[in-house]
């Protein structure tokens, strides 16, 4: 796919992404309210129970429809991705995994073999889908996550794919230069800032000379998401957290503006290719395209 079919995908994925966002901001001031009196927690659990019952047709509708398609714990596909929605997840994790796969061709380097892993795997949304985008390489995949329960799950569940566990903080079990792409979906969203320059410098450090890097960030498009405080906060480009749970949960928010995540990678071995704000991404986040070039060794 060429550059222009790539945008207008990533266009039409982008207005009805800023659509979802318009309708989310009265229930973002709700739960910052619910946060700070205690009840975020079971706020959560209860909109999980409600989008459980909810789907519940649908969803067994999907599991007549394709019997054989492997499904995670409903818990787990919540906890990473806010959704018990069976098409959702199915049809997203596809349409991701297209649009990363082309990402990645049209920037690689030449070859024919790729050694790709991604980094939050979650219950691997994206990754199980990645390998029939990529027909025309022999492709290795890997992912890795700290839930230890979607680690086994995926292991359990989805043959052809590598999954190890890695911890909150790097180094991980990988060696240097071992991958040619790595990505990670909102993940750097859950992190807080000590733990982020670690990963901007353990990521370099697996990947190959020339590999490429894409991560998300919730910039700009959440800035009139956060109170005056957190905006002021923001506009001075220090990263921004909300803590309503432990870090790498999904209630450890975190929001950034495009310079602040520059000064956090500026001092790693990362070259921007590009830089895309949501929702025109193709995703409700901030898209950044990395390069590790040899040249910076030199």
């Amino acid at each position: 796919m060429g550059v222009q079919g790539q945008n207008s995908i990533a266009t039409s994925l982008g207005i009805a992404i800023w659509e979802d966002l318009q309708l989310s901001k009265l229930k973002l001031y709700f739960i910052f309210i619910l946060r700070n009196i205690g009840l975020r927690k079971f706020a959560d659990k209860v909109q999980f129970l409600m989008k459980t019952a909810q789907h519940s047709s649908e969803n067994a509708q999907f599991i007549r429809e394709r019997p054989f398609f492997a499904l995670p714990p409903q818990h787990l596909v919540f906890d990473a991705n806010h959704s018990v929605n069976w098409s959702d997840y199915y049809e997203t994790g596809k349409r991701q995994a297209k649009f990363l796969a082309n990402t990645y061709l049209q920037y690689r380097s030449t070859g024919n073999k790729a050694r790709i892993l991604e980094w939050g795997v979650g219950p691997s949304l994206i990754l199980r889908h990645m390998r029939e985008n990529l027909e025309d390489l022999e492709v290795e995949l890997f992912g890795s996550d700290y839930n230890a329960e979607s680690i086994k799950w995926c292991q359990k569940n989805l043959q052809g794919i590598a999954f190890v566990q890695n911890k909150l903080l790097p180094p991980t079990s990988f060696a240097d230069s071992e991958f040619d792409f790595v990505y990670a979906i909102s993940v750097f969203t859950h992190l807080s800032e000590h733990s982020q320059l670690a990963w901007f410098s353990e990521i370099p450090r697996i990947l190959c000379d020339d590999g490429i890097f894409v991560f998300t960030t919730q910039g700009q498009s959440y800035r009139d998401l956060l109170t005056l405080r957190e905006r002021s906060s923001f506009d001075q480009h220090q990263l921004v957290v909300r803590s309503s749970d432990c870090e790498g949960k999904k209630l450890y928010s975190t929001f950034a503006s495009r310079r602040c995540v520059e000064n956090l990678m500026s001092r790693f071995d990362m070259r921007v290719l590009s830089w895309t704000p949501g929702p025109d991404s193709g995703f409700s986040q901030d898209l950044w395209i990395l390069k590790k070039s040899y040249l910076n060794h030199r």
